[in-house]
């Protein structure tokens, strides 16, 4: 008998041994041979059911193009890790077949630009973490998982669509990303982790309303965000679910919301309406922890009735440049799609057509068209040629990107702001790609295709627009000219080698201008200077000496972040606030400003604490 025992055993355990793996309903196979090196210069981890997982690969041209199989075998994964810190490519694309994309495979990429993911169902852990530079993405169509902190760090993410195929977001998955405007969660969502959109400072949209419960930190400190749309089943609110929300005025809250947790809404100086869907003994149940005065202490305007989310595909895209207030969405003529501005001017939003030629009027439906917004033509094919109305003044991020045929661009004499990649992936950018100086518009440097050390730019430029010299490690100095006005977001980011620039007209420096320039070691600006916009000087990291002018009136979130050998800064009197995460992450400096420490501590916006007592020493100059 014990024999007979033995003999089963061991079959068993040649069964166990043979027969592939099943865990959560997917079969796991078990692998065969790794490092292996296709024809094409990929390497990857063959398995015992045929199928690859890349494990790296050959950059060509700045691309990298992860094919559907190698060496004949069906590609099923990039795997952990497999371009890690990889800084040669700025494209990326993936095969639709790869379902997969591993732990930390592309993060700190930081020369990633444009990611085509596929359409993958899993994004890993870091999976793009840290890409700082990464703009635009797609490919999320089918995306079920989006893991912790897959996209956190990703300081240019400018947009995102999640596709109602998603149930679960990790941890931070969307932490710093600075740039995101807006956030619409599909109603497929069942789960989001902590923290998941904390430190996006642009973001001012979100619609929340599939959540029953909004989890802890989900939008800590992120200061623009002015509108928020809940369920109607909303339970419960997180533990500093909306801290240093600054911007947030109103709020809805629904009558099934049962806790609030503690400090929830500590920190939002702006919040002075509380709508309730209940009635006031319902508000009085709720139960708020700690932190929670400006609500809890609130009289609530009682039975108003939780609005609606927009429709997807309707969400309002919120921007940093408005003419005179936000802009109401839902307007149309023929396939042009607008908003409408308070004073009346209009923003081409969308286009629905498919004509080669389009043409961008002075006026649509009798309001002045005043600006091209993000991603309005994006993706349009078979577009040629576009005419702009002379009203245009600004051209916003992406707005003609991925348009192949797009070789003719006229009018837009107007035109002074143009956002990053507005014109990328165009015949008309490459064919401009030829000329070091690409100029359009009312004097806007588009781009600088040159690989000079020191450069002059010519007489007539007014701006440098957003993205303009971004990622150029040839640049040591430059000379802007007195005519230039305005250096656009992420104008010199990564800008490695830059050491200094000469601007002496210089007006404004919009965000993330001169980010991770790790040569700059001093700033000096004109007493034209009146902004400094967020992150613009952030990871500077050899930057010792800033002088702000007397023109000086507004500097940014975290304008000086991480700037950890700043040793002296001086300062105008004439500056009216200063932000108490400007010089975030900065060890011990010198501050010299012309007044007394009481006049300091007025200017200095939330915890003055902060400056006084941890950082600086201020010295007074009579």
């Amino acid at each position: 008998m014990r024999k007979t025992v033995k003999l089963i055993s061991l079959g068993l355990a040649m069964i166990l041994l043979f027969t592939p793996l099943i865990s959560c309903g997917e079969i796991e196979y078990a692998l065969v041979s790794s490092g292996n090196t296709s024809a094409d210069g990929f390497t990857y981890d063959l398995y015992e059911d045929g199928s690859a997982v890349i494990t790296g690969g050959t950059v060509l041209d700045g691309i990298l193009d992860i094919p559907a199989s190698v060496d004949g075998h069906k590609v099923k994964a990039v795997g952990d890790e497999a371009f890690r810190s990889n800084v040669e490519f700025h494209y990326l694309k993936i095969a639709p077949s790869i379902k997969k994309i591993g732990k930390f495979a592309f993060a700190e990429c930081q020369r990633l630009t444009f990611a085509d993911v596929g359409q993958p169902t899993d994004i890993g852990f870091c999976a793009f973490y840290d890409c700082k530079n990464l703009t635009y993405l797609r490919g999320l169509d089918k995306v079920k998982t989006i893991e912790e902190m897959a996209f956190c760090g990703c300081l240019c993410l400018s947009s995102l669509t999640l596709p109602d195929t998603l149930t679960s977001i990790g941890e931070r998955a969307f932490a710093h990303c600075v740039s995101l405007p807006s956030v619409r969660l599909p109603r497929s969502i069942k789960t989001i982790g902590a923290g998941v959109f904390f430190s996006c400072d642009s973001l001012a949209y979100a619609d929340v309303s599939s959540l029953k419960i909004i989890p802890e930190s989900t939008f800590t400190l992120c200061g623009a965000l002015s509108r928020v749309y809940l369920s109607s089943k909303l339970s419960a609110i997180g533990i500093q679910a909306f801290r240093s929300c600054t911007s947030l005025q109103e709020i809805y809250l629904p009558k099934s919301l049962a806790e609030v947790g503690e400090d929830a809404f500590g920190d939002c100086p702006s919040l002075s309406v509380v709508n309730y869907s209940g009635n006031e003994k319902g508000f009085s149940s709720v139960s708020f922890a700690e932190g929670n005065e400006v609500v809890a202490g609130a009289r609530p305007y009682c039975g108003i009735k939780l609005p609606s989310a927009p429709a997807a595909g309707k969400t309002p895209a919120y921007d940093a440049w408005k003419p005179s207030g936000d802009a109401e969405p839902g307007y149309s003529s023929g396939d042009l799609n607008y908003s409408l501005y308070p004073d009346g001017t209009a923003e081409i939003t969308s286009y629905s057509g498919s004509a080669s030629s389009v043409v961008i009027p002075d006026r649509i439906d009798g309001h002045t068209v005043v600006s091209i917004g993000a991603n309005a033509f994006s993706e349009k094919e078979s577009l040629k040629s576009v005419s702009i109305g002379k009203n245009v003044k600004r051209i916003c991020a992406g707005a003609f990107s991925g348009c192949p045929q797009l070789s003719e661009i006229s009018g837009g004499s107007e035109v002074s702001e143009i956002g990053i990649n507005a014109f990328y992936g165009t015949a008309w950018s490459d064919a401009a790609s030829k000329n070091e100086f690409c100029i359009f518009g009312d004097g806007v440097l588009v781009s600088y295709n040159g690989t000079a050390a020191y450069t002059s730019l010519p007489s007539g430029i007014k701006h440098v627009g957003a993205g303009a010299f971004m990622m150029n490690n040839s640049i040591v100095f430059a000379d802007l000219g007195s005519s230039v006005v305005t250096i656009g977001d992420q104008a010199f980011a990564f800008c490695e080698s830059l050491r200094g620039l000469f601007c002496p007209g210089l007006e404004s420096i919009g965000d993330l201008a001169f980010i991770a320039c790790t040569q700059l070691t001093y700033v000096d600006f004109s007493e034209k200077l009146v902004s400094i916009g967020s992150s613009a000087f952030a990871d500077c990291y050899r930057l010792n000496y800033v002088c702000l002018g007397a023109g000086i009136e507004s500097v940014g979130a975290e304008a000086f972040a991480n700037c950890q050998n700043i040793r002296f800064v001086s300062l105008p009197s004439g500056i009216s606030e200063l932000r108490s995460d400007v010089f975030s992450g900065c060890m011990p400096f010198c501050i010299l400003y012309p007044g007394t420490a009481e006049e300091f501590r007025s200017i200095c916006r939330e915890n003055s604490d902060f400056y006084l007592d941890d950082l600086i020493l201020i010295t007074e100059v009579k």
